[in-house]
């Protein structure tokens, strides 16, 4: 066997490991969930009556349930370009005038960009 294929065949032995323990986990995991809402059941059957066990339980699955459909729903945010670094875009270009001149076009600048702005939302 060539030395890819060998590796091929480690990462899906890996990958077959994983599964398998990722559902043996499943499976315990959903044991001791329906110990835990047969524990609710009775404890609050005991205190407030099974209509109520039953309206309780319900409601949490319910709520559990739309609350996972709504995570399922969700997009994830966009990812913005990477920015170039500072120096790969260069030194800054000479502005005309002393650094007050330099200091008071700059602020013009960016308060025009922050109004512009401000306008189309």
């Amino acid at each position: 066997m060539s030395p890819l294929s060998t590796r091929l065949s480690l990462a899906a032995a890996a990958v077959a490991r994983g599964a398998i323990l990722a559902l043996f986990a499943i499976f315990c995991l959903l044991i001791g969930l329906g110990c835990l809402t047969a524990a609710a059941w009775i404890a609050i059957a005991a205190e407030m009556g099974h209509l109520m066990a039953a309206l309780v339980i319900g409601g949490v699955w319910m709520l559990l349930g739309a609350l996972f459909l709504i995570a399922l729903t969700r997009r994830p945010r966009p990812v913005a370009p990477p920015v170039a670094e500072p120096e790969a875009l260069g030194p800054p270009a000479p502005v005309a005038g002393g650094t007050a001149a330099a200091i008071a076009m700059a602020f013009a600048q960016g308060l025009g960009a922050g109004l512009s702005t401000r306008r189309r939302l």
